[in-house]
């Protein structure tokens, strides 16, 4: 399966502001040195706790943020050097599915006209075709072309997401980025976008970038899984590999987090344990292990020395040298 975006060694910060004037008193680091491949007709799951940065590397991807260093390849070019203009091309190719539906729909505008503008702003299509484009995708994720001439607020939730997919699709992109895309949705809708979202990707050839907290639902939908804590990929493998067997201690705090119904029913428990206490690091310069603070396999080497992405063949890599 071919590379479809190459990113390595990913860096962003962001100005920490206090007192009545907003004067800026320190940096906080969002990112450090992310590497990360989406390949090709995958669905890559991105999951760790709020605030470890899934968002911001998001945000990075699609050139909403200017990251600080590093380099984000799609089909071997590099997003991070384009011009304005090149910009307006390239997001023909890289579109985002919101975490509100509702938020991320302008209440003024019928649905027929929130899903065509995509197709006006780049040129795609006019006039009947833009009609018959329009109809074609509120068919494709399961609405009904009547649906067009209503407004949001006229919707359920799930209807509202299913419209915000459509909308990303109109520009036939090649990677779609799903931030947290059913959060917000009950859980029984939650399951018709999923399911919606893998018959697209079968449909269509899709890539799709899918970052959420919600373990359930990755196990459920992606092949591959990566872990970020503190703004750093810690751990990534196929996701069969990653449920069975986490190998970093992060990786298994957070399965060992998830709820289950009855702990007797026959699955066996994750090797794991809760975690207790905040991240810490995000602001101050460490040396070693970011996790450090939170583990109960550190020792005096994980506070002293930087731990590297270890590359241990069969599509898996971990950052903590305590994996075995």
């Amino acid at each position: 399966m071919s590379t479809l975006v190459s990113i390595r060694d990913l860096n962003k910060r962001f100005p920490i502001r206090s007192g009545a004037l907003g004067r800026r008193s320190g940096w906080l680091q969002a990112l450090r040195e992310v590497s990360l491949e989406i390949r090709r007709g995958e669905i890559l799951g991105l999951v760790g706790e709020s605030g470890c940065g899934k968002t911001t590397l998001a945000r990075c991807l699609l050139r909403l943020e200017r990251a600080d260093g590093g380099i984000i390849e799609l089909e071997g070019r590099d997003l991070t050097t384009l011009t304005r203009g090149d910009l307006r091309d390239m997001r023909r190719s890289v579109q985002l599915v919101f975490q509100d539906p509702w938020s991320s729909l302008n209440p003024r505008m019928r649905i027929r006209d929130i899903v065509a503008e995509p197709l006006r702003v780049h040129g795609l299509a006019s006039g009947a075709e833009l009609v018959r484009r329009t109809d074609e995708l509120l068919t494709l994720v399961g609405l009904e072309a009547t649906h067009g001439g209503r407004y949001p607020h006229e919707f359920s939730g799930g209807q509202r997401q299913r419209i915000g997919i459509a909308r990303a699709l109109a520009t036939e992109p090649q990677l779609l980025v799903a931030d947290e895309p059913v959060s917000a949705l009950d859980v029984s809708v939650q399951a018709q976008i999923i399911n919606l979202l893998h018959d697209l990707r079968d449909q269509l050839g899709l890539t799709i970038l899918f970052i959420s907290h919600d373990l359930a639902v990755v196990r459920q939908i992606c092949d591959r899984v990566a872990v970020m804590y503190l703004g750093q990929i810690v751990e990534s493998a196929q996701a069969g590999d990653l449920f069975g067997n986490p190998l970093h201690p992060y990786s298994g705090a957070l399965l060992a987090a998830v709820p289950r119904p009855d702990p007797r029913c026959g699955e066996e428990r994750v090797k794991g344990r809760i975690l207790e206490g905040d991240p810490v690091g995000g602001v101050k310069a460490f040396s070693g292990c970011a996790f450090q603070p939170r583990c109960f396999k550190a020792e005096p080497e994980c506070m002293r020395n930087y731990q590297p992405l270890l590359n241990l063949g069969n599509d898996r890599s971990v950052r903590c040298h305590r994996h075995e």
